[in-house]
């Protein structure tokens, strides 16, 4: 399946979820941050960026290299996960870090109530 196929699955899935639906007040938009700006991190980030359901709340990742996707992208870059969603508060957050990290970014948006796609 091609990664833009996941995103709009994503982005239907989140708009399933009550509150979230397009036509809900205020929610026509639904924000998502990327959460590892690597390979996949920069592929999600930028099928995020255009499309037109949904915007790149930020990224976040541990090496302060990745800061020129984000500054590329003109959203927000964090090195802590749990401060790009307690100061950005997206909707929903694509984790894209090495697999051996997944479950510290899930459990992480668990916590926030973030929805997340893996």
């Amino acid at each position: 399946m091609h990664p833009k196929q996941y995103v709009g699955m994503a982005m239907r899935q989140l708009a399933d979820v009550p509150g979230l639906a397009p036509g809900s007040p205020g929610r026509n938009i639904r924000k998502v941050g990327v959460i590892g700006a690597g390979l996949m991190g920069k592929k999600h980030a930028g099928l995020i960026g255009a499309d037109d359901t949904c915007s790149l709340a930020g990224i976040c990742d541990p090496n302060s290299n990745c800061r020129s996707l984000a500054d590329d992208l003109h959203v927000p870059f964090y090195r802590d996960m749990e401060e790009l969603l307690e100061r950005e508060r997206p909707d929903g957050a694509i984790i894209a870090t090495p697999n051996e990290l997944h479950a510290d970014g899930v459990e992480l948006c668990a916590k926030h109530s973030v929805h997340v796609l893996v």
